[in-house]
C-alpha cells in the first residue's frame, strides 16, 4: 500500500504547527479526527475495499494522539495509543505505519526507564522499516533502538548503530514525504551527544550536540529545545555552570513557544541541578529568563 490515504491528514496534523505550539493546541483536533475516523472504520463491512485505508486512517491518529499524550507526559494513555495504532497498522497491513509507531513507542518506552522494552520496540521497528523503500525511516527506527541500547547500557550495540547512522547520511537521501519527516543527520548527531551523555562520556556529548544543534532546522522548535536540553545537562555534568546556563538559556526560549511539559520537565530537572551556583551571576540571570517566559524557578531562587 501507498501512502497517499493518509498523506492528506498528516498534512493537516503538520499544519498544527506541533513542533512550533506544543501539544495542548493540537490535542483537541487530532482526538476529533480520530473521532471521525473511528466512525468511518465502525461503518465499514469487513469486505469493504476502502477498510484498510480506514484502518490506516485511524492507526495514523492514534499514533499521532499518542505522541502528543507523551510530550503532554500522560505515558499511560500515550502507550495505550501507541498499541491500538499498531493494531490497526497490522491490520491494514501498513509496515510503513507499523514502523512509525514501533518508533515512538520505543521511545516512549525508554523515556519511561523501561530501556529493554525499549529495545524490543526498536529492533522491531527496524524489521519493519526494512519493508519500506524509505531510508529516512529506517534511520529515525535505528535511532531510536540506539538510544534505548545506551539505556541499557549496551556501549557496542549502541554506538555501532549511531557509526552506520552518521556514516551512511541515509537520512538526507530519502523522499520528502516520509512520516519520519524531521529525520535527518542533524538529529542523529544531536542522539549520539545524548546517548554519550547517558553512557558517561561527557566530553564526548558535549562536542556532539554542539554539532548536533547546527544541523537541526529551525522550525523544528522542540528537537532543537531538547539538543539544548540535553547540552546543558552535559556541560553542568563537565562542572562548565556558565556554558550549561547559555546552553539552558536557549533552551528556555525555544520552549517558551512550545511548551511541551515532558520538555519543561527536562529543562525543570537541568535548573534544580544548578542549586549549588543559585547565587551566581549566570544562574541568576538564566532564572530571571524562565521567569520572562513563565517556566519553572526553584523556589528558593524566587524573589
Amino acid at each position: 500500500m501507498t501512502r497517499t490515504y493518509y498523506e492528506g491528514m498528516e498534512d493537516q496534523l503538520s499544519a498544527l504547527g506541533f513542533d512550533a505550539v506544543g501539544p495542548h493546541r493540537a490535542l483537541d483536533i487530532a482526538s476529533a479526527q480520530y473521532r471521525t475516523a473511528d466512525a468511518l472504520v465502525s461503518a465499514c463491512s469487513d469486505t469493504d475495499q476502502l477498510r484498510p485505508r480506514l484502518l490506516g486512517l485511524r492507526s495514523n491518529l492514534a499514533r499521532f494522539g499518542g505522541w502528543l499524550l507523551f510530550n503532554l507526559g500522560k505515558y499511560s494513555e500515550a502507550a495505550a495509543a501507541y498499541e491500538q495504532a499498531l493494531d490497526d497498522a497490522h491490520a491494514a497491513e501498513d509496515s510503513t505505519l507499523a514502523a512509525f509507531t514501533l518508533c515512538q513507542a520505543s521511545h516512549l518506552a525508554t523515556w519511561r526507564g523501561h530501556g529493554r522494552r525499549g529495545v524490543d520496540h526498536g529492533v522491531a521497528a527496524q524489521e519493519w522499516a526494512a519493508q519500506t523503500g524509505d531510508p529516512r525511516l529506517r534511520a529515525y527506527a535505528a535511532d531510536v533502538t540506539a538510544r534505548a541500547f545506551a539505556a541499557t547500557g549496551r556501549r557496542r550495540e549502541c554506538l555501532d548503530l549511531l557509526d552506520r547512522l552518521t556514516r551512511n547520511h541515509g537520512a538526507n537521501t530519502s523522499p520528502d514525504e516520509s512520516p519520519a519527516y524531521f529525520y535527518h543527520d542533524g538529529l542523529a548527531i544531536s542522539t549520539r551527544g545524548l546517548c554519550l551523555l547517558n553512557l558517561g562520556e561527557t566530553a564526548a556529548a558535549v562536542n556532539a550536540l554542539t554539532d548536533g544543534i547546527q544541523g537541526i532546522a529551525p522550525e523544528f522548535t522542540r528537537n532543537r529545545a531538547f539538543n539544548s536540553v540535553d547540552l546543558a545537562a552535559a556541560h553542568l555534568r563537565a562542572g562548565s555552570v556558565d556554558a550549561a546556563t547559555a546552553a539552558a538559556g536557549t533552551a528556555a526560549e525555544l520552549t517558551a513557544t512550545n511548551r511541551s511539559p515532558r520538555l519543561v520537565a527536562m529543562l525543570s530537572m537541568v535548573r534544580a541541578g544548578m542549586q549549588p551556583w543559585q547565587h551566581s551571576a549566570p544562574v541568576r540571570e538564566l532564572d530571571a529568563g524562565l521567569r520572562h517566559y513563565r517556566l519553572p524557578v526553584p523556589v528558593s531562587s524566587r524573589t
